[in-house]
């Protein structure tokens, strides 16, 4: 059972609600429908346990459509607060002085071909770098790398439309953090594992290029600890496959890592459960 307690009270057909990632107190309201009332507020005391306070806070300006205009959704940009979009009936429309008593609205419809309603505007707000794993083997020498790619488009802004698809805007991306290619001349061979994710069980194919006895099969989680371990003994040359329970591992991303006889495997597997 959720619990929950009214902050606000309203007639109006309410379409969204947003907040400023910056400024976690300022949480933008969008109304629907066709009536001459402002149709964005803003209220600035979103964390307090007071009733939300919009009523005095309108954010209308000038420069939106007509007063009858809905207004479905709402984005402040990652890094600006005062940096505001908002998609209407009529396409979508940005202010640079959001803070502002009285903002000025303009059109930012460029490459979106007539003027149509813009349900849902949605920023990737993510900005994870590359990752490296690094797994210790028996010995200094025996070391593998597992490179995780990090997010790739921080800050691109996509735009649902009726009936026009989506749009995306890459005016504010950032750039991904990259890391440098690890050269191995003995880089390990890769696991295929499926299902990936995985709940309960999964099955693990690889090919040996010759028999192999005292085979392990170990779980890491992404800081390189191992979790989980398995003795497989022997195999024998070619394909084999492996049907590995996952119950004792939590959700999470783990490498994967086979090795008997100076062979060596590798891979991923995502956890869901």
């Amino acid at each position: 059972m959720l619990d929950v307690t009214k902050v606000y009270s309203t007639n109006s057909y309410i379409t969204s609600i947003t907040l400023d990632p910056q400024n976690t107190d300022v949480l933008i309201m969008t109304i629907g429908g066709n009536n001459l009332e402002p149709h964005i507020y803003a209220s600035t005391n979103a964390t307090t346990d007071t009733l939300l306070d919009f009523n005095s806070n309108s954010k209308e300006g000038t420069g939106l459509p007509s007063g009858k205009t809905p207004i479905y959704t709402a984005l402040v940009e990652m890094n600006n607060s005062n940096l505001v979009f908002v998609g209407t009936e009529k396409g979508i429309y940005a202010t640079e002085n959001f803070s502002s008593s009285n903002p000025t609205w303009a059109p930012v419809n460029n490459g979106i071909d007539v003027e149509i309603p813009v349900f849902m505007l949605k920023q990737q707000t993510k900005h994870y770098p590359d990752e490296r794993a690094i797994i210790y083997g028996d010995d200094s020498t025996d070391i593998t790398y597992i490179d995780f790619k990090g997010v790739k488009n921080t800050g691109y802004i996509y735009a649902a439309t009726h009936g026009r698809g989506i749009f995306k805007n890459t005016t504010y991306y950032i750039p991904p953090v990259s890391i440098n290619e690890h050269k191995n001349s003995n880089k390990p061979y890769l696991l295929n594992i499926y299902p990936n994710p995985a709940n309960d069980n999964a099955s693990i194919n690889y090919t040996l290029n010759k028999p192999a006895d005292n085979l392990k099969l170990s779980f890491y989680d992404i800081t390189g600890k191992m979790i989980l371990s398995n003795d497989l003994g022997s195999r024998h040359k070619g394909d084999n496959t492996e049907n590995i329970d996952l119950n004792s591992l939590p959700n999470g991303i783990y490498i994967v890592r086979l090795q008997g006889n100076n062979q060596i495997f590798n891979g991923k597997i995502v956890v869901t459960k």
